[in-house]
C-alpha cells in the first residue's frame, strides 16, 4: 500500500511539472516575436508559441495517463463559437488557412483542450497559479524598470514614436502587463511569510505604479481601477458591519488619484479619445449593414477604411477629418469582433464570459483568478489584444483554472482512446505542414525579390503568393517581381491584386506610380483620390493629385486640389507640409491672376 501511494505521489508530482513546464513555456515562447528577416511578413510575429503549443499537443495526447475527455456548457459554448467562425472563415471572409491569425484562434482552442486536461485537481491548479502569478510579476518589473529606464533615454524604445514601452512595441500594451503584474504582486503578498519579502514585494508595486503612470494608457487605469473596486467589493462582503467606511474611503481615495491620472492622460490624448469615437461611430454603421455574420475573419482594417474613404468623397468637419487615420483595429477588441464575426457570434461570447463569471465565490484564489479576467475585459473595451497572443492566452489560462476549480455538471465524457488520439495528433501534423508550407513560401519569394535566387517562370511565382496570407503585401511583392522579370501585364494584375486585399496607402501609391509610368491616368487618379479620403488629413496624397493633374495638363481640377491643400488645416506642423502649402498657394494664386 505504501508503494501504492508513493507511486501515485511520484506521477502527481510529475504531471504536476509537466502543467508548470508547459504553460510558463507557452507564456515565454508568446513573449518573443519572430526576428527573422528572411521572412518578411512573419518578421515582428508571435509564432514560437505556436510550436510549443504544436509539440504539447502531441506529448499530452499521446500519453495513457488522460483517458478521458469530460465535456460541460463551457465546451459546446466554445463549440458553437468555433462552428460559427469556421462559417465565416469558409464562407463570407477572404482569408486563407495561410492568414496568421487564423492560426492564433486556431492555437487559443487547442490550448484551451490542453489546459482543459492538464489542470485536473486543485492542487496542480493552484500550484500552478502560483507559478504563473510569479512569472507575471517578475516579467512585469523587468517591464516596469525598463520603462523608467526608456524615459531617461537610458536605453532605447523599439517605438521611435513612444519613450516607455517595456519589451512591447505599444505603450498600451506594456501598460495592461504591468497591471497584470500588480495583481499578481498582491496575490503573492497575501502569501508572504515575513515583513521582509512584503516590503520587498510593496517596493515592486510602486515601480510598477510609477512605470504605468509613464505609459499613459487609460485603458490599463481603467483596467485597475475596476479591479481594485471589484477587490474592494467582494472582500468585504464577509465583514460588512465594520468594513463598509474602509471601501468608502478606499474607493474615494482611488476616484481622486484615477481623476488626476486620467486628466492628465486625456489632455496629452485628446485627438486619440476623438479619433476612438469616430471609429466606433464609423464602424457601428456597417455592423448594421451585416448585422448577423459579420464582414468576414480579419476584414476589419481593410472594409473599415475603404467605407471610412467613401465617408470622405463629401467635405467634412475638420474634428472629423482630423482623426480619421488610416487604422489597422478598432482600439476595442469586442467592437472589431463583432465587425468581422457578427453580432451572434458576439453573443456568444459574452454569454461564455458571463458564465465564467457566474463560477465566482468569494474565496481568495477565485478573487484573484476573476481580477486577471476582469481586467483583460476591461482593457480590451477600450484598447486591443488581439493582435498579442500573450494576452489572450492569459486570459485563456484564468478562465480554465476557475471552470476547472468549479463543480460543473458533465455533459458527455469523451474517452481518450486510440482513435482520440490519432486525430488529435493529426490535425496538429496538419496544422505544422501549414506553418512551414507558409514559412517556406515566404522565405523563397523574398529571395527572388532580392535577386538572390534566378526567376524562371510566373507559375513558380504564384506558387509561392497563394500560400502567403499577408493581407495583400505578398501579391505586391510577386507584381514586383514579375516586373522586374518583364511580365508587365501579370505583375500589374498582382499588384492590383494585392491593393485590392490590402487598402494600404503606401501599396496604393506605389501603384498608382506604376500607372503613371504606363500613361494609364485615370486609374491612378482614382487611387490618389482613395489615399486622399482614407487619410484627409494628410497632405502627401493631395500633393499626388495635384502633381497628377499638372502633368495630364487639367487646369481646373489642379487648380481645385491646389486650394483644397491651401484651405486644409495642419494637424502636425513641419517644414514639408509648410512647402507644400506654399507651392499650393502659389499656383493658386497664379491660376487666379491668369484668369483675370
Amino acid at each position: 500500500m505504501l508503494n501504492i501511494k508513493m507511486r501515485k505521489n511520484y506521477l502527481n508530482s510529475i504531471k504536476l511539472q509537466e502543467s508548470i513546464i508547459f504553460v510558463i513555456l507557452v507564456l515565454l515562447f508568446a513573449l518573443k516575436k519572430s526576428t527573422i528577416t528572411t521572412l518578411p511578413f512573419l518578421n515582428g510575429k508571435y509564432i514560437y508559441w505556436l510550436f510549443a503549443i504544436i509539440i504539447g499537443t502531441i506529448y499530452f495526447v499521446s500519453k495513457k495517463s488522460n483517458k478521458e475527455y469530460v465535456i460541460n456548457k463551457f465546451d459546446v459554448n466554445l463549440f458553437i463559437l468555433f462552428s460559427l467562425g469556421l462559417y465565416n472563415f469558409n464562407y463570407i471572409s477572404n482569408a486563407t488557412v495561410f492568414n496568421i491569425n487564423a492560426w492564433y484562434f486556431a492555437g487559443y482552442l487547442i490550448l484551451y483542450l490542453i489546459f482543459r486536461q492538464i489542470l485536473i485537481d486543485k492542487g496542480t491548479i493552484y500550484k500552478t497559479l502560483d507559478s504563473v502569478y510569479y512569472f507575471l510579476a517578475l516579467v512585469a518589473i523587468v517591464n516596469g524598470i525598463m520603462a523608467i529606464l526608456q524615459s531617461n533615454n537610458l536605453i532605447a524604445s523599439e517605438n521611435e514614436y513612444f519613450k516607455s514601452t517595456g519589451l512591447f512595441y505599444s505603450p498600451n500594451h506594456l501598460g495592461l502587463f504591468l497591471v497584470l503584474g500588480f495583481i499578481s504582486i498582491f496575490s503573492l503578498l497575501k502569501k508572504s511569510p515575513n515583513i521582509y519579502s512584503k516590503i520587498f514585494l510593496y517596493s515592486c508595486q510602486m515601480i510598477l505604479l510609477f512605470a504605468l503612470y509613464l505609459s499613459q494608457c487609460r485603458g490599463a487605469y481603467l483596467a485597475l481601477g475596476t479591479v481594485f473596486l471589484f477587490y474592494v467589493i467582494t472582500s468585504t462582503n464577509k465583514n460588512k458591519a465594520n468594513a463598509n467606511w474602509k471601501m468608502v474611503l478606499l474607493s474615494s481615495i482611488f476616484i481622486l488619484i484615477s481623476f488626476l491620472i486620467l486628466n492628465r492622460a486625456n489632455t496629452n490624448k485628446e485627438e486619440s479619445a476623438l479619433g476612438r469615437i469616430f471609429i466606433l461611430k464609423t464602424a457601428l454603421k456597417q455592423i448594421e449593414n451585416k448585422k448577423l455574420f459579420g464582414n468576414g475573419f480579419d476584414s476589419f482594417s481593410l472594409e473599415y477604411n475603404l467605407a471610412k474613404s467613401k465617408y470622405f468623397e463629401k467635405e467634412r468637419s475638420w474634428n472629423e477629418t482630423k482623426n480619421a487615420s488610416y487604422i489597422y483595429n478598432a482600439s476595442n477588441d469586442f467592437l472589431e469582433l463583432t465587425f468581422n464575426l457578427g453580432i451572434i457570434w458576439i453573443l456568444f461570447f459574452i454569454f461564455f464570459i458571463i458564465k465564467v463569471f457566474c463560477l465566482f465565490r468569494n474565496s481568495y484564489e477565485k478573487r484573484f483568478i476573476c481580477s486577471i479576467i476582469l481586467c483583460l475585459i476591461i482593457f480590451a473595451l477600450t484598447n486591443t489584444v488581439l493582435p498579442i497572443p500573450l494576452f489572450i492566452i492569459i486570459g485563456c489560462f484564468f478562465s480554465v483554472c476557475l471552470i476547472n476549480l468549479s463543480e460543473i455538471r458533465p455533459y458527455y465524457i469523451l474517452q481518450n482512446n486510440s482513435f482520440f488520439r490519432i486525430i488529435s495528433v493529426t490535425i496538429a501534423s496538419l496544422f505544422v505542414v501549414i506553418i512551414f508550407l507558409r514559412i517556406n513560401a515566404e522565405y523563397k519569394l523574398f529571395q527572388l525579390y532580392n535577386g538572390i535566387t534566378k526567376f524562371s517562370n510566373s507559375k513558380v511565382i504564384a506558387g509561392y503568393a497563394s500560400k502567403i496570407d499577408a493581407k495583400g503585401e505578398a501579391n505586391f511583392m510577386a507584381g514586383i517581381i514579375l516586373l522586374k522579370n518583364n511580365n508587365p501585364e501579370k505583375g500589374i494584375n498582382y499588384l492590383v491584386n494585392g491593393f485590392k486585399q490590402s487598402g494600404k496607402p503606401t501599396l496604393g501609391k506605389n501603384l498608382a506610380h506604376f500607372f503613371e509610368r504606363m500613361g494609364r491616368y485615370n486609374e491612378a487618379e482614382k487611387i490618389y483620390i482613395y489615399n486622399k479620403n482614407v487619410e484627409p488629413f494628410r497632405f502627401e496624397a493631395r500633393m499626388d493629385l495635384f502633381n497628377l493633374y499638372l502633368k495630364t495638363n487639367q487646369k481646373e481640377k489642379a487648380r481645385n486640389t491646389a486650394k483644397e491643400i491651401y484651405d486644409l488645416p495642419i494637424k502636425i506642423p513641419s517644414k514639408k507640409i509648410e512647402s507644400l502649402k506654399e507651392k499650393a498657394k502659389n499656383y493658386f494664386e497664379n491660376e487666379q491672376k491668369k484668369a483675370v
